[in-house]
């Protein structure tokens, strides 16, 4: 479950400096994915992310149709605040998802669509703009951003029961986070608008595998994202070239 809270916290520079990034404006939130609200203590080690993190963060915000304009930081989440996976929040009109290490496997076919999951739940607390607005209760706000990684990952080409996974518990609603329950539901609705948009629920076109983005640039990789044509339906993957000139799925 997330909830939204505030905290401080640090970004070490190059320079061995602490950049802090709690946000100085007055009504920003930090949007944490855990049971509470995340504390600026529970926070250590701040640093780059996993390549691998950071190029889910660059195809989900492709796929959505925004610019992957979000800056994502790993770091270790301790003691009573390793129940939390990640934040997001702004910082001086910068946008920031941190995640915790230990909560994310990156090696080679082993993270979960769990995990994937609350990557795009972050994003959507940044799309929705729960980060620095309360137009909605904090509920509200969670089911938003569960409808939007229900979304992403019907996108990316999860089934539902992968896309539900990201909240598998049997939790009750509190003042601050709305039930188990509640979550799949959203993720579900999220899920489905994405079937419905891809023409996967009731008349069906014909899927055809084509390219589906402009290059970009990761990790000084040239990379794409494709449509491909998988179990009777549209998927989108990222591509990206080797050294060689061959592509290869990422």
């Amino acid at each position: 479950m997330a909830g939204c809270g505030c905290m401080s916290l640090g970004i070490p520079h190059a320079s061995g400096q602490t950049l802090d990034i709690w946000p100085d404006e007055a009504g920003i939130n930090v949007c944490a994915k855990g049971p509470a609200v995340l504390r600026r203590q529970g926070v250590r080690n701040i640093a780059e992310p996993h390549e691998k993190a950071q190029m889910l963060l660059q195809l989900m915000c492709e796929l959505s149709g925004i610019q992957p304009r979000i800056q994502l930081f790993a770091a270790d989440f301790i003691g009573d605040y390793s129940r939390f996976a990640a934040y997001a929040t702004i910082k001086e009109r910068k946008r920031y998802i941190v995640y915790d290490r230990a909560s994310f496997n990156w090696k080679p076919d082993q993270t979960t669509w769990a995990e994937i999951g609350i990557l795009g739940h972050e994003i959507g607390h940044h799309v929705a703009s729960h980060v620095y607005a309360d137009e909605v209760s904090r509920h509200a706000q969670e089911l938003e951003a569960d409808r939007f990684s229900g979304f992403i990952m019907s996108k990316m080409g999860a089934s539902l029961s992968q896309a539900q996974t990201m909240d598998a518990g049997n939790a009750g609603a509190t003042d601050t986070h709305p039930s188990s329950a509640s979550s799949r539901k959203a993720i579900e609705e999220g899920w489905q608008k994405a079937r419905t948009a891809l023409n996967l629920n009731g008349d069906k076109k014909v899927c055809e595998e084509s390219w589906s983005s402009s290059s970009m640039l990761i990790h000084g990789s040239e990379c794409r994202i494709a449509t491909t044509c998988e179990n009777d339906g549209m998927q989108q993957r990222l591509a990206c070239q080797d050294f060689d000139g061959s592509w290869r799925w990422r």
